[in-house]
C-alpha cells in the first residue's frame, strides 16, 4: 500500500505540475511551484485508483493458466434459468450444454473465471473497498475471449495513440505560440487520456483476463450473468423477481407458478 501510494503520488505530482506551474505564470516561479505541489496531491488521489485496476493480480494469472474442464455430451441440462435477459446458475448443481453462455457456439470444455458482484457502478470505486468474487468453471468459447483480447488491445493502441498526439500538439501549440499554459494544459490532458484508456478495459469489463464482474452473487448460492446470449437462455426454466427484488439488499427470485 506504502509502495502504491509513493507510486501514484509521483505520477499525479508531475502530471499536474506542468498545468499547476504554467498557470501561475513563468515570472511567479515560487507561486507555480506551490500550485504543482497542489496539484500533484489532487493527482495521486485521481491516479491512485488506476493502479488498483492495472496492477498486477497473482491470483488470477493463476486462474487463466488453469485447464479447463471437459463438457460431458450425455449430460442433462440442469441448475440453470432464464430471469429477463440474463442467465441464473446453482454452482452446486449446474450442468450446461455444450453451448457458449455468451455466443452460443458449440463449446466443448469449461473454462475456470473470477466472477465478480459488484454492487457500485464503477470497478474503480469497487476495487478500492473491495469486491465479493469467486471462481466458476463457465462454457465460455475461445473466440469469445480472443475478441475481448482484440478490443482490449485496439483500445489500448487507441490510449497510446492519443498520448502521443497530446504530446506532439502540446509541444506544436508551444511553438506556434509561446504560450506555457496551453501546452502544461494539453500534456496533462493527454497524460490523463492514456490512463484512462488504459483503465477503461477493467472498467467496461472487457479485458484479456478470465474474469466477469458484471454479475450478482446471491445470498442462496446462486449466480446471474448479464446479458447472455439468447438463444443459450430461450429453453431454460423461467424466474420472476418479486416486488421487493432489489430493494435494499431483497432477494425475491421464485419459479412462476
Amino acid at each position: 500500500m506504502r509502495f502504491a501510494f509513493i507510486i501514484s503520488s509521483t505520477i499525479g505530482f508531475f502530471l499536474f505540475l506542468p498545468l499547476g506551474l504554467f498557470a501561475a505564470g513563468p515570472i511567479n516561479i515560487g507561486a507555480g511551484v506551490f500550485a504543482g505541489v497542489i496539484g500533484g496531491i489532487v493527482g495521486s488521489l485521481l491516479v491512485a485508483p488506476f493502479y488498483y485496476v492495472l496492477r498486477r493480480d497473482h491470483k488470477q494469472e493463476l486462474v487463466d493458466k488453469v485447464e479447463p474442464i471437459r463438457l460431458d455430451a450425455s449430460a442433462i441440462v440442469a441448475g440453470l434459468w432464464r430471469l429477463d435477459r440474463h442467465l441464473v446458475f446453482d454452482p452446486a448443481t449446474a450442468i450446461f450444454p455444450q453451448r457458449c453462455i455468451f455466443t452460443n457456439k458449440v463449446v466443448k470444455v469449461l473454462r475456470p473465471f473470477t466472477i465478480g458482484h459488484l454492487k457500485g457502478k464503477s470497478v474503480v470505486e469497487v476495487a478500492l473497498v473491495g469486491a465479493k468474487k469467486r471462481v466458476e468453471y463457465l462454457p465460455v468459447s475461445k473466440e469469445w475471449l480472443r475478441n475481448r483480447q482484440r478490443i482490449n488491445k485496439a483500445v489500448q493502441w487507441i490510449a497510446i495513440t492519443v498520448a502521443f498526439a497530446g504530446i506532439v500538439a502540446s509541444i506544436a501549440g508551444w511553438s506556434l505560440t509561446g504560450n506555457e499554459k496551453i501546452f502544461g494544459l494539453l500534456l496533462s490532458l493527454s497524460v490523463i487520456g492514456f490512463l484512462i484508456g488504459l483503465a477503461l478495459p477493467r472498467i467496461a469489463d472487457f479485458g484479456d483476463r478470465q474474469e466477469i464482474y458484471f454479475a450478482n452473487l446471491l445470498e442462496d448460492g446462486r449466480i446471474i450473468i448479464q446479458d447472455p446470449h439468447p438463444e443459450f437462455i430461450a429453453g431454460l426454466p423461467e424466474l420472476k423477481a418479486g416486488f421487493f427484488h432489489g430493494v435494499m439488499g431483497i432477494e425475491q427470485l421464485r419459479e412462476p407458478k
